[in-house]
């Protein structure tokens, strides 16, 4: 089974199970409730989707009842899974780089949309944060959502290399833009921009 299609738990502890595009009901209905969110993370009514093929995920929280969500589908290429959140009940839904968190006991609330277009999902080692990178920015997400989203970090091509509680160790295409690369930490508390290591290699 492909990741897109599992939950990536990482080292958290999600009080849930889901299932990535289950097997559609004979019946046509759903022996749960469903809830359609659209791309601004807000619930709508099935009946009303426009927004082509969604991802379907059924979720089973631990202390709440099974749900149905439809999640809407962007340009292909980009970041795509379910990610476990450091809360609990946190999950977060991405497809093709459209990332929303939905807490699993309260689906009808609507999502948070927390960063579009998402390139990678990593944790943070010991810290409860899961970050989403774009490709200029940062946003952590923490166990009561977001926590911090940082101030753009770079030209174009950020990707997180490491990220622990000492830093977030990223490398960028240079602001000279002249094909080379270069490589900074990003403080986790804050998201703020530390030490630059300046130009990496040339393409």
């Amino acid at each position: 089974m492909s990741e897109a299609r599992q939950l990536r738990r990482f080292d958290f502890e999600p009080a849930y199970v889901v299932e990535v595009e289950p097997e559609y009901p004979a019946t046509g209905e759903w022996s749960c409730p469903v809830f359609a969110f659209d791309p601004d993370g807000r619930v709508i009514d099935e009946a009303g989707w426009r927004f082509g093929m969604p991802r379907v995920i059924r979720v089973t929280p631990t202390d709440a009842a099974e749900w149905v969500g439809l999640f809407p589908a962007r340009l292909p290429g980009r970041a795509d899974g379910v990610f476990a959140g450091p809360g609990a009940g946190q999950m977060c839904v991405v497809v093709d780089g459209l990332a929303q968190v939905v807490r699993v006991d309260e689906p009808a609330a609507g999502a948070v949309v927390v960063g579009e277009p998402v390139n990678q999902v990593v944790p943070v080692a010991g810290a409860a944060l899961l970050l989403l990178v774009t490709y200029t920015d940062l946003v952590a997400i923490g166990p009561d959502g977001v926590a911090w989203e940082s101030a753009r970090l770079a030209l174009d091509g950020l990707r997180v290399v490491a990220a622990s509680a000492a830093g977030i160790r990223c490398t960028a295409d240079s602001w000279q833009m002249d094909g080379s690369t270069e490589s900074f930490v990003v403080a986790v508390a804050t998201g703020e921009l530390g030490c630059r290591g300046g130009d990496r290699a040339q393409d």
